[in-house]
């Protein structure tokens, strides 16, 4: 599961552009407006060994574990198991068209 998915590569750097200057708009909207939340990512929420993202969120919500949480622990409480790859070279199809176009630039970091 999660190997061998095409990820359309022909406005890629554009619908990057997009999508974080969307994403920038909605944070400072929330910003400006003085609501509260809480930031993380996928990576930083998957793909660490500490569960130190999770603790952040279930902090916030005030429910939960907010320390001596695991990354075990964490995954034991999926109620399914995962089916996504950690490196994008095994996941896409198309890793190395999507390498050349983001290696050397901004999105480079996205890559893993």
């Amino acid at each position: 599961m999660g190997t061998g998915i095409s990820l359309p590569t022909e406005n890629l750097l554009n619908n990057l552009e997009d999508s974080f200057a969307a994403f920038k708009n909605f944070t400072d909207t929330l910003e400006e407006m003085n609501i509260g939340h809480v930031k993380t990512t996928y990576e930083d929420l998957y793909n660490r060994d500490d569960a130190e993202e999770w603790m952040k969120i279930f902090k916030y919500l005030g429910r939960g574990p907010s320390k001596n949480l695991t990354m075990e622990n964490v995954t034991a409480a999926f109620a399914l198991a995962p089916t996504f790859q950690k490196n994008h070279s095994e996941s896409l199809a198309n890793y190395a068209k999507v390498r050349d176009l983001l290696s050397g630039g901004k999105y480079e970091e996205l890559l893993h």
